[in-house]
């Protein structure tokens, strides 16, 4: 899940040439949310495990490919 709260310019010449594929949608959580509540409840879900570390949108290819965390690549505001 990404929130887009800015511009961001891609790239795109250079990620169709690599067919790199951005895609980006809206979803509704709502209806999915006493099933996730109730596995934490049960201690069955463990979001304290999930790790996620904010970096420059510029150096995402540096930081994929070792990524043992979900990274957000945000640009700078304009």
């Amino acid at each position: 899940m990404a929130f887009h709260f800015t511009d961001v310019e891609l790239p795109l010449l250079a990620m169709h040439l690599k067919r790199i594929h951005f895609r980006s949608a809206l979803c509704d959580a709502r209806p999915h949310m006493p099933a996730v509540l109730h596995l934490l409840s049960g201690g069955r879900l463990h979001p304290e495990l999930v790790r996620a570390e904010v970096l420059p949108f510029n150096s995402a290819a540096e930081a994929l490919p070792n990524a043992g965390f979900k990274p957000v690549f945000v640009g700078e505001s304009h």
